[in-house]
């Protein structure tokens, strides 16, 4: 069952600039983690730490701007990192990708004002479900 990570009535105050640099950090990062999952499908474990660098990182910097949608995703895919097995690792790669497209889509979702107006408005967007590996 999906659920909702943001109400309809969720609308975040942020700073212009402050978001800017969010929006470019996080499509970097997002990029980045699709890279890291064609190499945990290759069995290049050092090069899938990209998946866990930037979930983190995403996470870390939406959670100070309070983007909670941005946080739950990128969180529950950092979660995976305890994975130690490669087979389980690799069987979550498509919920990983799952993840990263919402993420962008999310990232999407945001306008920037071109005005010296703060607000931001996120709209809901479902939480994809768990992979069976982290149940």
């Amino acid at each position: 069952m999906e659920q909702e990570v943001l109400s309809a009535n969720d609308v975040v105050r942020i700073d212009r600039r402050l978001l800017e640099i969010f929006v470019a950090e996080t499509r970097r990062h997002l990029d980045a983690m699709r890279r890291g999952v064609v190499a945990l499908r290759q069995d290049d474990l050092s090069k899938a730490s990209l998946i866990w660098r930037g979930a983190h990182t995403i996470a870390g910097n939406a959670a100070m701007l309070d983007l909670r949608a941005f946080v739950e995703i990128a969180s529950a895919v950092e979660r995976l990192r305890g994975e130690r097995s490669s087979d389980v690792a690799r069987a979550a790669a498509d919920w990983i990708v799952d993840a990263i497209d919402e993420m962008e889509s999310l990232v999407n979702c945001i306008e920037i004002p071109a005005s010296e107006s703060r607000t931001l408005n996120l709209h809901p967007v479902p939480r994809p479900s768990r992979p069976a590996a982290d149940a």
